[in-house]
């Protein structure tokens, strides 16, 4: 998962597998952006 609004790696999504008892975690990733994110704050109206 890219990174354009995080300046840390940071944690998106858990996906919970009940039968294996198991958890994946997503995280949004520093190192595909080469450093480039936005230092504003941003809004997501829905």
């Amino acid at each position: 998962m890219k990174n354009y609004f995080f300046n840390e790696k940071t944690e998106m999504n858990g996906l919970i597998n009940r039968l294996k008892n198991d958890t994946v975690r997503l995280f949004a990733d520093l190192a595909k952006t080469d450093g480039l994110y936005l230092s504003i704050p941003f809004y997501i109206i829905l």
